[in-house]
C-alpha cells in the first residue's frame, strides 16, 4: 500500500477517494485534432452562415 511518511494513507478521506475513483471510471474519449488555420477557417464559415453572407 502507498503511504506518505508522516501522513500515512493519503486516501483516508473516503469522499476524496470516491471522487477520484469516479473520475477513473469515466470512458476515455479523444478530441479530434485540428490545426489553428483549419479552426479559424471553420469559424469564419460558421460566422458567415449565421450572418447570411
Amino acid at each position: 500500500m502507498f503511504e506518505v511518511p508522516g501522513i500515512g494513507n493519503p486516501f483516508h478521506d473516503f469522499s476524496a477517494w470516491a471522487m477520484l475513483k469516479a473520475l477513473q471510471e469515466l470512458p476515455l474519449f479523444e478530441i479530434p485534432s485540428i490545426d489553428a488555420k483549419a479552426e479559424m477557417d471553420a469559424w469564419i464559415v460558421n460566422i458567415k452562415k449565421s450572418d447570411g453572407l
